[in-house]
């Protein structure tokens, strides 16, 4: 079975040079690398990977910690943010807290212990100081955790307005919106910028509160009849695309026609959206884009690159449906 050693003899080079282009760190010339990689499919060369991990101290794991798995923006974000990850020669552990602290606590002990190279953080359970205390690279999709933990996150105070802007132009008077609390985070600005902007235009608006940490259709359901009976006469709404889903789910329901009687705007622009029967009118966050960012700083700080900022914004805009 050929080794590293016969893999650099055969490709003329040093066996530094090969473990680079295993590694995928420091520099290596494209002609270099281009041979070094035909050798070893001609030597069917299959490095190991514990040793590569123990040379790096890496296990080339990064885990994704999200709320809900089943919540469309987390499931597209786990897709593209796997991917990206494969193609820099990382595997990625994804772990559902199921709203419970503990499973956060076990994955942040997971980085302590070095059985994980960083953390991507979609779900935030536990207080700041946690995270902070931690020593090894996390990333946080969601909530500000302090300098050297970057942050990246869609322009939510942009995407409140837009929603609020569009359900004003439709005429509404009474319009509603979930609120997902729980730790500070930087969506509470698109809460914010949203009631702001129709509050100016004398426009009634209601807040029903959901939790953060419990994102799942059964409870949008159930937090959607509580506003119908509630608040009757809204003939507006605003909430992610999975609680505008129980929205019209509950509305189709009652008899409430959308959008003559009831304007639906949604937030995120996951592909559950588009397959209703009703496509949603939405505010996009680039999903992909956010994965790409979040991915690229994780690996950054695993691979001790400097990087120039702590917070990364992106850009939102609204996508027409149906609904609004």
């Amino acid at each position: 079975m050929a080794n590293i050693r016969d893999v650099a003899e055969r490709a003329g080079v040093g066996i530094g040079t090969v473990s680079r282009v295993l590694n995928n760190s420091g520099y290596v010339s494209a002609e270099a690398r281009l041979k070094i990689e035909q050798t070893m499919a001609e030597l069917e060369f299959t490095p190991n990977q514990m040793a590569r991990n123990l040379g790096r101290q890496s296990n080339n794991l990064v885990a994704i910690i999200v709320p809900n798995i089943g919540h469309p923006f987390f499931g597209d974000y786990i897709k593209h943010a796997e991917m990206e990850l494969y193609m820099r020669g990382y595997k990625t552990v994804v772990c559902d807290t199921m709203q419970r602290r503990d499973r956060e606590q076990e994955f942040l002990d997971m980085l302590r212990r070095r059985a994980v190279d960083g953390i991507i953080m979609g779900s935030h359970a536990l207080e700041d100081e946690e995270y902070r205390k931690t020593k090894g690279p996390i990333v946080s999709m969601e909530q500000r955790l302090g300098k050297g933990i970057p942050l990246i996150c869609s322009d939510h105070r942009k995407g409140g307005r837009l929603a609020a802007r569009r359900l004003a132009e439709r005429g509404c008077r009474q319009v509603a919106q979930f609120v997902e609390r729980g730790a500070e985070k930087p969506a509470d600005a698109r809460y914010l910028a949203f009631a702001e902007f129709l509050e100016e235009k004398n426009i009634k608006v209601y807040e029903i509160s959901t939790n953060y940490n419990r994102l799942d259709f059964a409870v949008y359901l159930q937090t959607a009849n509580k506003l119908f009976n509630e608040q009757p006469r809204i003939d507006g709404f605003f909430g992610v695309d999975l609680a505008a889903c129980a929205v019209l789910k509950v509305a189709h329901q009652r008899g409430i026609p959308v959008p003559e009687k009831l304007k639906v705007v949604g937030y995120d622009g996951s592909m559950i959206s588009e397959i209703g029967p009703q496509n949603i009118t939405t505010v996009v966050q680039p999903i992909r884009e956010i994965a790409q960012h979040s991915v690229a700083a994780v690996v950054d700080l695993i691979e001790n690159r400097p990087r120039l900022r702590d917070e990364t914004i992106l850009d939102v805009y609204l996508h027409e449906g149906d609904t609004a």
